[in-house]
């Protein structure tokens, strides 16, 4: 194996992982390669499946390093690190924070704080890339995609945005449907596809059915915060598009609780673009005294904590975000 990429599975990090593809293929040689997909709280089991492939090269691209799972992670990439050559393209903090380990490991971090990974991977490579202005394109949908970037409605790329976003988020555990739509931009330099669309339809039903339910559960609701309950409904894919909706109408940060598996809850938080507070350090701190973790962007963000202690864990996020609003 030539290659191995271990990529969040959004647009950012989908898009990311093409225009590395794409560069490695031209530039370095590599024929055989294989993209996995991880989040942040799985790495360390990602990284052991790709141990196995015994690649020459390993790219992780933006996976944060989460604090929860470091030690796991450390060994993981020890073990990789002997025989291959690791990298690390993210712009998550909790990765940068890690940087100098990172180093001391021989692990460069190819990082930027304010950019996505598409932005980071099109700085890097879309210079040394044939057929660059498709490639382009791809570095755009990552940043809008990941609000790093925005575009007029009637843009052409703005669809295309909404479609693919909408496509993966149907069933956000499928990669295989995430390779071959990346395989689609390498061979075929094709955005979308028919089965994007077909699948991009089915959400937009699925997310106006959720954001029915949200409205009748929402459990607070202030002139700063509204938190929505959706732990008894099936909404992974979606909660941060029900988030991102409720900030942007309601002009308030938004949360919504969600269950993953019986022990562990997710709280995803948005911040209107008006709003200067950073969810992403208060979910942390909150995430970890409850014995989980948490991270993303200050107007982005997420944590796990064990579903037994949502409630204590719920309190005191209000309490701190209706503090830090003021």
């Amino acid at each position: 194996m030539d290659a191995a990429i271990v990529a969040h599975g959004d647009l950012d990090g989908m898009t990311a992982a093409a225009v590395l593809v794409e560069f490695l293929r031209q530039n370095k040689g590599v024929e055989k390669y294989h993209i996995a997909f991880s989040q942040p709280f799985n790495l360390h089991e990602s990284l052991r499946r790709i141990r196995a492939l015994k690649p020459r090269m390993l790219f992780i691209v933006d996976v944060a390093l989460n604090d929860e799972h470091w030690e796991h992670i450390k060994p993981e990439l020890r073990e990789i690190g002997s025989t291959a050559k690791i990298f690390w393209i993210d712009h998550h903090r909790s990765t940068i924070r890690r940087s100098i380990e990172l180093l001391e490991m021989g692990i460069p971090l190819l990082a930027s704080i304010d950019k996505c990974a598409a932005t980071i991977a099109g700085q890097a490579f879309l210079h040394k890339i044939d057929k660059r202005e498709f490639f382009e394109k791809l570095v755009t949908i990552g940043e809008v995609s990941d609000k790093v970037r925005s575009l007029p409605e009637n843009h052409p790329l703005s669809h295309i945005v909404e479609v693919l976003g909408n496509a993966i988020s149907q069933d956000p555990t499928d990669d295989d449907f995430k390779r071959q739509i990346i395989r689609t931009w390498l061979q075929e330099n094709r955005l979308i596809t028919d089965e994007a669309a077909r699948r991009a339809e089915e959400a937009v039903e699925r997310l106006r059915q959720l954001l029915k339910e949200a409205s009748e559960n929402i459990i607070y609701d202030s002139d700063r915060l509204r938190v929505i309950d959706l732990r008894n409904t099936r909404v992974h894919g979606y909660a941060g598009k029900i988030a991102s909706y409720n900030a942007g109408s309601s002009k308030k940060i938004a949360i919504v609780l969600f269950r993953v598996g019986e022990a562990n809850t997710i709280i995803t938080a948005r911040v209107p673009e008006m709003m200067d507070v950073d969810v992403a350090e208060i979910l942390k701190r909150v995430a970890e005294k409850c014995g989980g973790g948490g991270g993303g962007h200050p107007k982005a963000a997420s944590a796990r904590i064990p579903s037994t202690l949502v409630e204590k864990c719920i309190r005191e996020i209000i309490e701190e975000i209706e503090k830090a609003s003021r």
